[in-house]
């Protein structure tokens, strides 16, 4: 079978939307009445990226009579295909659907609402904790915790005419990666052999749940998301990183880093850090570095002291943050 068999034999047989969930209108069905179409993937923007595989979606404007719903190509590799679309003019969307592990789609009858997101987060991976366990700041108690997203390429074109004409029919799309990246660093960890397993799991809040792939925005809608910490060979220092959609567009919104410990002794314990200037701040906001330092751990097997009982028996310990 080649590409284009494939191609159309997803087409015809969609009547949903598979990217992890979604929430959207029938696919439109393309009429006989129309003309081929290639449709091009320029990386020039992400030379080194290697999607599985790439969709275009031709959304028809209201000035088009076709007008009803959309139409998703799906091609094997990120080069795309010739296609054949009916007459009219549309909106085109592109981006890769190597993404079922960890995507949720929804508004995909729509350019404008096109929103690629993730699921909650309900286990902490380090230590396999229930989010539902862990004590949250004030600044992000109200948000959801969010999966960290994989990788993400897309682009549009807002004006794809297609006419009776002769020769040759093109539309070219330029993907852009619209993933970013954070890492963390903590620093001076007085006492870190208390540490259980070494693995240190950690979130960061105040961070956008998504993308608009119609319009490759962030969306204003704040998430936390969680990451994994592991001591470094310095012996008093701690460094994760992960994926992120990035900074919402809020200015408002603060960025609170909660670590959650849990020493050999058994006991559980939360520190925050207020690091929205190292976010909002950051020289390159597609790649962001966070630096905190200042944890004073008890000593290996000396009981813990203090009367500082929080949620679900999480001892708080509150840094004041100075770089």
């Amino acid at each position: 079978m080649n590409t284009r068999d494939i191609i159309f034999k997803s087409l015809l047989a969609a009547s949903t939307l598979t990217l992890g969930s979604c929430h959207h209108k029938p696919l439109y069905v393309a009429p006989e009445k129309g003309d081929t179409m290639e449709i091009v993937f320029d990386w020039r923007y992400a030379p080194d990226a290697s999607p599985a595989s790439m969709a275009a979606y031709m959304f028809p404007k209201d000035d088009n009579p076709q007008a009803a719903g959309g139409l998703r190509y799906i091609f094997t590799g990120r080069d795309g295909g010739e296609v054949r679309i009916p007459y009219g003019s549309y909106v085109a969307v592109g981006m890769n659907t190597d993404t079922e592990e960890w995507a949720v789609l929804t508004g995909s009858d729509n350019p404008d609402r096109i929103l690629i997101t993730t699921a909650d987060a309900d286990i902490l991976e380090g230590r396999s904790i229930p989010t539902r366990m862990v004590p949250r700041h004030d600044a992000a108690v109200q948000e959801r915790m969010a999966k960290a997203p994989g990788m993400l390429w897309t682009d549009n074109v807002d004006d794809v005419i297609l006419r009776p004409s002769p020769g040759k029919k093109t539309v070219t799309l330029y993907p852009e990666e619209r993933i970013c990246r954070y890492d963390v660093r903590v620093l001076d960890v007085k006492n870190i052999e208390s540490l259980s397993g070494g693995a240190v799991d950690a979130s960061l809040s105040g961070i956008s749940e998504g993308v608009y792939a119609g319009h490759s925005n962030a969306s204003d809608n704040a998430v936390t998301m969680p990451l994994v910490l592991h001591p470094e060979e310095s012996g008093d220092s701690m460094f994760g990183k992960f994926l992120t959609f990035g900074d919402t567009p809020v200015t408002s919104n603060r960025h609170i880093l909660s670590l959650y410990m849990v020493l050999e002794d058994g006991t559980k314990w939360v520190s925050t850090f207020d690091v929205t200037d190292q976010v909002d701040n950051a020289p390159d906001p597609k790649n962001v570095h966070i630096v905190v330092r200042g944890i004073d751990l008890p000593d290996p097997g000396r009981a813990p002291t203090g009367l500082v009982p929080d949620v679900n028996d999480w001892e708080a310990v509150y840094v004041d943050l100075h770089m």
